[in-house]
């Protein structure tokens, strides 16, 4: 008796020890009574707002933090709310405030509709903390919660954050970042593709949207397949009755991966026609991968490239994340061409997941040869070196000749100077016989 309470009162402490926290987005609301609404703030500005979403198959953590500003010529104080849920479905849990280094005191007060606003959604309630701000001063919030993932029959993840509530603060907002952070999940997870496409992707499955001046705000969706679980869930559920399938995922559950691969080759050996082969296949694929035997894993892939299976839209997450891995194994043995070609072959084919698309464009240029210097730059440079070479003196001569303009004519400067000459020669002869004439009269 005394071993299982302190096992129970590990577990409670451990729970609160490795909580993980997270930050929540905040709306200024009015309070009447013993109710509160959302209303948009006076005077009160909101200059940015950046999230962080820590996304696991299960949950999601949330980090904000944000800045508001008085803008007006007096002391202010203001009411923040935080929603007790998002939508229908989606608990707000945990929410924690901290203004200026301290943790806040929450109230929490049922939520009533603002009568200037309409019909919205609104939670059952508010966890609110007031903050007071003196002329011109900004402070910096932090708040936290967690959520658990929406998912459906076929394992799709959707993580919702409703972004549209930043619409009760007076706009426009200088600067808005969220970063999802879904650990190391690839590319090709990201299917449909989000409600609002990403800034920027990296391959450590870290997505970042950023927006500057933004006057309206949208609410932002991801989703996202755990293809290891959606591929267990579709075969269980479409091989509903049938022992020996149910057992095969089940080692693979149990990652007893070698159990796993000789079972499917016993079973489809037996059933070469059964209408979930190549799902199996595929699943015997990912056993492979999980124990590193990549040729193996390859020669499913080869079978499986024009067919891998399942139903849409997991059929193309598969097939995906196939041509991901075999891109995988190629880089470990350095065939670096051979993924060159092999992208180009089937990217004309790609489509729904623009995540995966714009990642294989990225692994296409990386790969591909840096061009040739253009030719152009190349004659540029012979043709400054030859006009740093010394004219030859037919050039420089042919260079120098200039034009004068005589009588609507233009005539060359050494004609003109020649003319001239012989104008000179003419005139001193004509006055040469002049002066013979004069001294033969005078003898």
């Amino acid at each position: 008796m005394k071993k299982r309470l302190f096992v129970w009162i590990t577990i409670f402490i451990c729970s609160f020890v490795f909580a993980i926290p997270a930050y929540a987005i905040q709306v200024p609301v009015k309070i009447s009574g013993r109710r509160a609404y959302p209303a948009q703030s006076d005077n009160i500005t909101l200059v940015s707002f950046q999230a962080v979403l820590r996304v696991r198959p299960t949950f999601t953590a949330v980090d904000t933090s944000i800045v508001i500003r008085n803008d007006g010529p007096s002391e202010a104080s203001i009411t923040l709310g935080m929603p007790s849920k998002y939508d229908d479905i989606v608990t707000v849990k945990q929410p924690s405030v901290i203004v200026e280094g301290q943790k806040q005191r929450l109230s929490t007060l049922r939520a009533s509709q603002n009568p200037e606003m309409g019909d919205i959604f609104l939670p059952p309630n508010w966890s609110t903390f007031t903050v007071k701000l003196a002329p011109g001063q900004s402070k910096a919030i932090k708040s936290s919660f967690t959520i658990d993932n929406k998912f459906d029959q076929s394992e799709l993840r959707t993580i919702y954050f409703p972004l549209r509530l930043l619409n009760f603060w007076n706009g426009p907002i200088n600067y808005i970042q969220i970063i999802a952070d879904l650990d190391f999940y690839p590319p090709y997870v990201f299917e449909p593709n989000p409600s609002s496409m990403p800034s920027e992707y990296d391959t450590g499955g870290r997505l970042v949207w950023r927006f500057l001046d933004v006057r309206q705000t949208e609410d932002l969706q991801l989703y996202f397949y755990p293809v290891e679980l959606a591929v267990a869930s579709y075969l269980k559920q479409k091989a509903q009755g049938n022992t020996d399938v149910t057992k095969i995922v089940n080692l693979y559950e149990k990652m007893n991966y070698d159990d796993a691969i000789a079972s499917i080759s016993e079973f489809l050996q037996a059933n070469p026609a059964f209408e979930l082969s190549n799902e199996l296949k595929y699943l015997k694929a990912l056993c492979h991968m999980e124990i590193y035997q990549p040729g193996m894993a390859l020669e499913i892939f080869d079978q499986l490239q024009s067919s891998p299976g399942f139903q849409e839209p997991l059929s193309n997450v598969i097939r995906n994340k196939m041509i991901y891995d075999r891109v995988s194994l190629m880089k470990l043995m350095g065939r670096e061409q051979e993924i060159l070609d092999y992208l180009k072959e089937v990217q004309p084919s790609l489509k729904n997941n623009a995540i995966f698309i714009k990642w294989v464009e990225d692994e296409i240029k990386k790969l591909s040869p840096s061009p040739p210097p253009p030719e152009e730059s190349e004659e540029t440079d012979e043709t400054v070196e030859e006009q740093d070479e010394p004219l030859s003196d037919q050039e420089a001569n042919h260079d120098n000749i200039e034009y004068i303009h005589i009588l609507d004519y233009d005539v060359p400067v050494e004609l003109a100077f020649i003319g001239i000459l012989l104008l000179i020669i003419i005139i001193y002869m004509i006055r040469r016989r002049r002066n013979k004439r004069k001294k033969k009269y005078i003898f």
